[in-house]
């Protein structure tokens, strides 16, 4: 069985990154974190169903974690997973709500009532039977055969409650709890047993699923209007979080705990990456790391044997390739 690996995005990294680097006193601070919590919640529903299915041990499944593909017309639409076979795929859409759960079908929308709190959501199973058919179109574009797409709907909230009114029951076919996804899916193999893809032929097809992903890329910056000289500069102690450390004879040296580390800039220089850009000079990483001296800069950048351009002081060091 071949997985695309389930982890964070860039958009999550990137926020909790600017979350890390933003005064506790910013008038958006509370914003930010309110995204971060938002985020975070979605991406442990999505390891929740991940732990599901890796525990399917089938050779002939090839299961893709947020794929981003390219509309007929430059658009695009992600999925929370991708599972393909010889004789199905299946599209699988992750919610983590907590509390009690009412999908109310004569308007189609989600309801959910916690602590007392009334939130209404688009309703998930338009949602991914969207992805569905534009994962369809995707398929006869590049000019794959038909085969059975199914869909379903994952609550990975173990303690949510879900409900609906008796004449609607049926879209508990396609609506289910996390603990039911691997008999579902074997309900599916059995219901699908003619094969249409041999395996060169997923081989061909899971290719081109890995070339064809275009992972969103957010200016995170931009998107909640900061400017970078808002942010906080300086290297977080990699145990306490404090910010800044300090640099002595080759460490960083915690002003809170006294924790010493070598390497504490290389999160440092991550976060850099996700808030700024992919390139930094010595006189940037001089203001973003909090230091003075020039030598010590490019004695930490030589040490991270990066490619770069340009020459003495426009020298730019390649951070992601």
């Amino acid at each position: 069985m071949f997985m695309k690996a389930c982890n964070k995005s860039v958009g999550i990294l990137a926020l909790e990154a600017l979350n890390r680097r933003m005064p506790e006193l910013h008038p958006k601070k509370k914003y930010v974190e309110e995204d971060v919590g938002k985020s975070l919640a979605g991406f442990k529903g999505e390891m929740e169903v991940n732990r599901h299915l890796v525990r399917l041990h089938h050779p002939a499944y090839r299961i893709f974690h947020g794929l981003r593909l390219s509309k007929i017309y430059g658009e695009h639409f992600q999925m929370d997973f991708l599972l393909i076979s010889p004789s199905f795929f299946l599209l699988i859409e992750v919610k983590n709500y907590a509390g009690e759960i009412i999908l109310e079908r004569d308007y189609p929308q989600l309801i959910q009532i916690r602590n007392g709190v009334t939130t209404a959501y688009k309703d998930p199973i338009i949602q991914v039977i969207r992805q569905k058919n534009l994962f369809l179109e995707w398929l006869q574009r590049n000019e794959f055969p038909d085969i059975p797409i199914e869909h379903l709907v994952v609550i990975a909230n173990q303690h949510a409650i879900i409900k609906a009114s008796p004449q609607h029951f049926s879209i508990f076919d396609v609506l289910i709890n996390s603990d039911y996804l691997s008999l579902k899916i074997e309900k599916l193999r059995q219901k699908y047993q003619s094969e249409i893809f041999n395996q060169n032929e997923l081989l061909k097809l899971s290719t081109l699923l890995l070339t064809s992903d275009c992972p969103l890329q957010t200016n995170i910056l931009q998107k909640y209007s900061i400017n970078e000289n808002e942010l906080l500069n300086g290297v977080h102690c990699p145990i306490c979080f404090s910010l800044p450390m300090n640099r002595k004879i080759g460490n960083w040296i915690c002003r809170s705990c006294g924790e010493s580390s070598p390497d504490a800039h290389l999160s440092s220089l991550r976060d850099y990456t996700l808030l700024k850009k992919r390139t930094v000079t010595n006189k940037e990483l001089r203001l973003f790391l909090g230091i003075e001296s020039e030598t010590i800069a490019h004695r930490i950048l030589a040490s991270m044997a990066l490619n770069f351009t340009g020459i003495t002081k426009s020298r730019e060091y390649i951070l992601i390739e």
